[in-house]
């Protein structure tokens, strides 16, 4: 399967991420549960419907895709 990254780059962290790009898989995949601090241990909520199907949830990985 083709995950449909983009190339390693700075998206305004500390580390840099591959960005998700549209059709990716990893779009509102993970558990909504799943993911509740960032890297550093700090508390993070990231919750945005990439794939506007009318169900927010988190992206797999690094990286939460916006289709604005």
């Amino acid at each position: 399967t083709d995950p449909k990254l983009g190339p390693l780059a700075n998206h305004g962290g500390p580390t840099k991420t591959y960005a998700l790009l549209e059709g990716s898989p990893a779009i509102d995949a993970a558990a909504p549960s799943s993911i509740n601090v960032d890297q550093r241990g700090q508390p993070f909520t990231r919750s945005i419907d990439g794939n506007v199907d009318g169900d927010a949830k988190p992206d797999i990985g690094a990286f939460e895709f916006n289709a604005k």
